[in-house]
């Protein structure tokens, strides 16, 4: 982990169990600076569907790839990069759209996640750079 005072970059390796790690990142760099603890709360929440939906669903093989993020401490608000090498998917065209008023046994599975991402976050931009899928989020203040 890379750390300046309004950036910190964190690599991890395609495993679940790293997730909590993230979480204990994103934690200090709320008291560090003084997020508000619904923010943390929401940056914690959305970090984890990205992150963990990479871990499930961006690998084909069984091999450790590494997750890196890259979060940001901006005028506006946090922005948060994570860049992988899994197989390319763009979750803003991902056509998995959830009808919320649904009952739970009626509802397709898939897309619930990516639902809750959007309603989470202020801004989320995809990318494809060669071989890299770079999501950003941007929570405002």
């Amino acid at each position: 982990m890379t750390q300046a005072s309004d950036c910190c970059t964190i690599s991890i390796p395609n495993k679940l169990t790293e997730i909590r790690h993230v979480a204990e990142v994103i934690e200090n760099l709320s008291v560090e600076w003084k997020l508000l603890p619904k923010l943390s709360k929401q940056l914690n929440l959305a970090i984890e569907e990205v992150v963990s939906n990479i871990i499930f669903y961006a690998y084909s093989d069984k091999k450790e790839h590494v997750i890196t993020l890259e979060i940001k401490n901006q005028e506006k608000g946090i922005c948060i990069q994570v860049t992988d090498d899994g197989k390319s998917f763009n979750l803003l065209e991902s056509g998995c759209e959830v009808d919320i008023n649904t009952s739970i046994e009626e509802r397709k599975i898939g897309g619930l996640g990516i639902h809750i991402l959007k309603t989470l976050v202020d801004e989320i931009k995809y990318e494809r750079r060669g071989e890299w899928n770079v999501v950003q989020i941007t929570k405002y203040y």
